[in-house]
């Protein structure tokens, strides 16, 4: 399961850059996980930092890169995993953004990568057998996947600056969003 979601996240990053239907799903306000909001309130100069928690963790994987461009401002990346078999990477090219995954059951993996400036992006799995990507382009996003219940599958892509989206998933469900509408949306499935 995991080796075919590798080929979502770059059939995500190649059609990032296509123009789709410009209809709503739904908007609403994004709520910030308290964990980001907490990363976020950090203030560390320019600096990159990352936290990585693992409780009770056994045969899972943490990778984070982050590379601050032009010195103006800090990534903050955290990691938090509960469980077996999970898999989690960040990987913030910019400054000033905000990434934050938890993982807390088993089997789990989420891809987090954020392109430009002032993002805000979380994946939260609570279950097993859980796959999200979620790539930001641009600058100013606010995003949220959070996945509960069992094999889930989200993969987005969001393009614009200062659009957003949220996206809930309570088990055995798939979504693919392109979002490049500077629209917040919200999907609750």
């Amino acid at each position: 399961m995991k080796i075919l979601s590798v080929s979502y996240i770059y059939l995500l990053m190649g059609i990032s850059s296509y123009s789709y239907a410009n209809f709503d799903l739904g908007i609403n306000e994004f709520n910030a996980p308290n964990e980001l909001t907490e990363l976020s309130e950090l203030n560390t100069s320019n600096d990159n930092n990352a936290i990585i928690e693992l409780i009770n963790s056994t045969n899972s994987q943490v990778t984070i890169i982050q590379h601050n461009v032009n010195k103006t401002g800090s990534n903050k990346a955290k990691v938090k995993q509960t469980g077996y078999d999970n898999t989690a990477a960040v990987m913030q090219l910019g400054s000033n953004n905000v990434g934050l995954i938890a993982q807390n059951g088993t089997n789990n993996l989420a891809t987090l990568k954020q392109l430009g400036f002032n993002h805000e992006g979380a994946i939260l799995q609570e279950g097993n057998d859980n796959i999200a990507h979620l790539v930001q382009t641009g600058n100013g996003k606010q995003n949220v996947v959070n996945q509960t219940g069992d094999s889930n599958i989200a993969a987005a892509v969001n393009k614009n600056n200062g659009a957003g989206f949220s996206i809930n998933q309570t088990g055995n469900q798939g979504i693919i969003l392109v979002n490049g509408m500077d629209r917040f949306i919200s999907i609750v499935n």
